[in-house]
């Protein structure tokens, strides 16, 4: 199956690296990404630019380490609004990041269940 929003090749390595652990891991990044989304969703309420940038930086990396690499680069872009404190375009970009989470954290944990 292929899924855009991902990079098979870092998760088909993150998969043989980690064998058996595999499961367990992705378990841990689905929960903490999940609970980071929704952080991230209240320092976008409470207009936290600083926390947002902080958390955005976060999901960088997380997601481009496991792979899912659209995600990613929209938390970049995030990063970089809320520390330039540019409130409409970080707007725009925590709906991007809402719309796409679900469907990219789905598609990851497909991934990892093929690769088994």
């Amino acid at each position: 199956m292929t899924h855009p929003e991902l990079d098979i090749e870092i998760i088909r390595q993150f998969r043989e690296d980690v064998g058996a652990a595999a499961d367990e891991i992705t378990d841990i990044f689905l929960e903490d990404t999940r609970d980071r989304l929704l952080k991230m969703d209240q320092l976008m309420a409470d207009c936290d630019w600083q926390g947002l940038a902080n958390q955005a930086h976060t999901l960088k990396s997380s997601n481009k380490t496991f792979g899912l690499v659209q995600l990613a680069d929209i938390a970049g872009q995030l990063e970089h609004t809320c520390r330039n404190n540019d409130e409409k375009q970080t707007i725009r970009l925590m709906g991007e990041i809402q719309n796409s989470a679900d469907g990219a954290l789905d598609a990851f944990a497909d991934a990892i269940k093929e690769m088994s």
